[in-house]
């Protein structure tokens, strides 16, 4: 059975980058899935120029369309046009056909993947038109959010080029999401999202508030906190971090979303990891420090943190 590295193999075309670029797309990728509450399949072309599942990723948001693994099958011959048509673009291209798979309607959108000036292949994203009925305010802002990913696909801007993750919990769609805007303001957050905060002590309501001072609220004097804290809260970087607080622990994770002139605000995952930490004297992560005397934040008259910005925001 043919695997991701095996159909990639059968690409002499593609260097080392090139390779390199795809792997952390599939490795990074299921957070748009799980917005989006749609597969996806990564398409690439063989030796013999014919479309190829390479790799897919099911979301664990809703029920996939495909229970069965397509890793290897060849796309069929009445959709070489669109598949076409959809290399030749530069942003993501819409499919003007549904098509069944399963018992399902399904809109296929496609973005391609740009790496160095070449189109390695092609994200599809296989929508069911029965998961766009009756949408309430969490599932619109889930689609939205996994939208501005997958648009970012064509641009070269995910996956991520400096992204650091260090969590051993990474968390996840499910676990709570927060919407920030480019000023790192709560737009909007999850029910997942607000009992995280609840546990680790906020009382007030998070819309309309920056993060980043909602964050600090919950901290006491000198408590210890890691370096890349105010850049998750403020969405700034490809980064993630832990909060600790009120005897909690809540692991967050950054993905700042960007148009084509720039930074536009950004999604934050957010996990409760409390159970899951070491217990015990001497449990807690060492190499912390406090980021409110870090040269790179400063008290505004707000009373809010200005974190500097991070290399590319």
């Amino acid at each position: 059975m043919a695997d991701f590295s095996h159909i990639l193999a059968t690409r002499p075309d593609f260097d080392d980058e090139d390779r390199e670029w795809l792997h952390h797309l599939v490795a990074d990728w299921q957070v748009i899935a799980d917005l989006s509450f749609a597969d996806l399949l990564l398409l690439v072309q063989d030796g013999d120029g014919k479309y190829v599942v390479a790799e897919q990723c099911r979301p664990s948001t809703v029920m996939t369309l495909r229970a069965e693994d397509v890793v290897g099958n060849v796309m069929p011959d009445d959709m070489v046009g669109e598949l076409d048509a959809a290399m030749l673009s530069s942003v993501v291209f819409r499919s003007t056909v549904l098509r069944t798979v399963g018992k399902a309607t399904v809109c296929n959108v496609y973005a391609p993947v740009r790496h160095n000036g070449k189109t390695l292949g092609l994200v599809v994203r296989e929508t069911n038109m029965a998961t766009r009925e009756s949408n309430g305010r969490y599932e619109s802002e889930s689609i939205n959010a996994g939208k501005h990913l997958y648009e970012m696909i064509p641009r070269g801007q995910f996956p991520y080029k400096d992204s650091v993750m260090s969590q051993r919990h990474i968390a996840r769609v499910a676990d709570g999401f927060i919407i920030l805007t480019m000023d790192g303001v709560v737009r909007y957050a999850a029910p997942n999202a607000i009992s995280c905060f609840r546990r680790l002590g906020l009382l007030t309501t998070m819309p309309g508030h920056y993060l980043s001072e909602l964050g600090t609220q919950l901290l006491k004097e000198n408590d210890p906190v890691p370096e890349t804290l105010p850049l998750v809260l403020t969405g700034k970087a490809a980064v993630d971090s832990e909060l600790n607080a009120n005897r909690s622990a809540v692991s967050m994770r950054s993905l700042p979303l960007y148009d084509n002139n720039g930074r536009i605000g950004a999604i934050l995952l957010c996990r409760d990891v409390t159970e899951l930490r070491p217990r015990g004297p001497g449990a807690a992560d060492q190499g912390r420090y406090d980021f409110r005397d870090s040269p790179s934040c400063q008290e505004q008259p707000a009373g809010r943190l200005r974190i500097a910005e991070a290399s590319g925001s």
